[in-house]
C-alpha cells in the first residue's frame, strides 16, 4: 500500500513538471505572459494615441500573441 502511494505521488509530481507554466511580467507599459517561448501581451497601461506600436520582443521573448 505504501509503495502504491509513493508511486502515485511520484507520478503526480512528474506530471506537474510538464504542465506549461505561464509567467506574468511587465515591461514598460505592457503586461505579458510567456507562453511556449513567446510573449503574449495581456494588458497595456499607457496612453492610447493615434499610433500604438507593438514591440517585437518583451523580456527577450518574441511577441507572438495579443489577447487576454
Amino acid at each position: 500500500m505504501l509503495k502504491c502511494k509513493h508511486l502515485m505521488l511520484l507520478t503526480t509530481l512528474l506530471c506537474l513538471l510538464f504542465i506549461p507554466q505561464a509567467m506574468a511580467a511587465t515591461e514598460g507599459d505592457y503586461t505579458y505572459s510567456v507562453v511556449n517561448e513567446g510573449a503574449k501581451i495581456t494588458a497595456y497601461s499607457g496612453e492610447f494615441g493615434a499610433t500604438l506600436e507593438i514591440p517585437a520582443t518583451l523580456g527577450g521573448y518574441p511577441v507572438t500573441q495579443i489577447g487576454e
